[in-house]
């Protein structure tokens, strides 16, 4: 089975194609909660005011154009990112896409599961059974494996969605100078999400050259009975098999934490 059948297709279309109604009820979603957000920026603006005031009085100043100027370039700044944070998502989501174009255009990516083994060797009832279960066993993981690239893509799209709808929210703390780290750190994890799709490419190009030649995954059975060198072979495709769902599932972690947001 390919493991990479339509992935990159779907790694690479923006939210708006991936699956067009859900990106308008979330777009909807976003535009509805717009206006609770530019609420909560009225509201930090004026506890920003105040705690200048404060701090000026404490001072024995007053209030200057300079202060004014900078809350009032503050708030135009908090303002367009809440306005426009659908569209900063998407930009987001579009810089990291092309990235997945670039590794894509440079390596290969087609690689397919190996096939289950057949017994070569004569076995009594007892290695049958033990050989049966392995056999079945492999071809559960195998399944799963072929499968893991398309639930991986599915949970990443279902992620970008929610980060898209309550985007209006989540940049307005920018405007705060205590809770600015929560906006910054809603951008990164949204960035390691939208780079898991470049990482996705290439672990599937990497893996079957590391398969190919790294020693981990050559089983040495010679000199062991005709069962155990079978078993040998079922025993390297699950791991094989193994591998590379865990490296799968591990992608994500490993680009939120290249992002700096794990």
């Amino acid at each position: 089975m390919d493991v990479t059948a339509n992935l990159y297709s779907q790694l690479t279309k923006p939210l708006a194609a991936y699956n067009s109604s859900v990106n308008d009820t979330m777009t909807a979603v976003a535009t509805a909660i717009r206006g609770l957000a530019l609420v909560i920026l009225t509201i930090f603006v004026l506890i920003e005011l105040g705690n200048i005031r404060k701090q000026i009085e404490n001072e024995g100043g007053g209030m200057t154009a300079e202060v004014y100027a900078s809350l009032i370039l503050k708030y135009i700044f908090a303002f367009i990112l809440v306005q426009f944070s659908s569209e900063l998502v998407d930009a987001i989501l579009w810089v990291f896409t092309k990235l997945t174009e670039l590794i894509h255009a440079h390596v290969s990516v087609g690689y397919k599961l190996a096939e289950i083994p057949k017994a070569t060797h004569h076995m009594n009832f007892l290695e049958k059974g033990v050989y049966l279960m392995m056999t079945t066993l492999s071809q559960i993981i195998s399944w799963f494996a072929a499968w893991v690239g398309q639930i991986l893509v599915f949970m990443r799209s279902v992620q970008m969605y929610i980060y898209k709808a309550l985007a209006p929210i989540m940049v307005v703390f920018f405007m705060n100078d205590e809770m600015r780290s929560t906006t910054i750190g809603y951008l990164k994890q949204f960035a390691g999400i939208a780079l898991q799709g470049s990482l996705i490419i290439l672990i599937l190009a990497i893996f079957p050259v590391f398969i190919q030649s790294d020693l981990l995954f050559s089983l040495d059975s010679s000199g062991m009975s005709g069962f155990f060198q079978d078993l040998g072979v079922v025993i390297a495709v699950v791991g094989k098999d193994l591998v590379l769902v865990f490296l799968l599932f591990g992608s994500q972690n490993l680009a939120k934490r290249m992002m700096g947001a794990a």
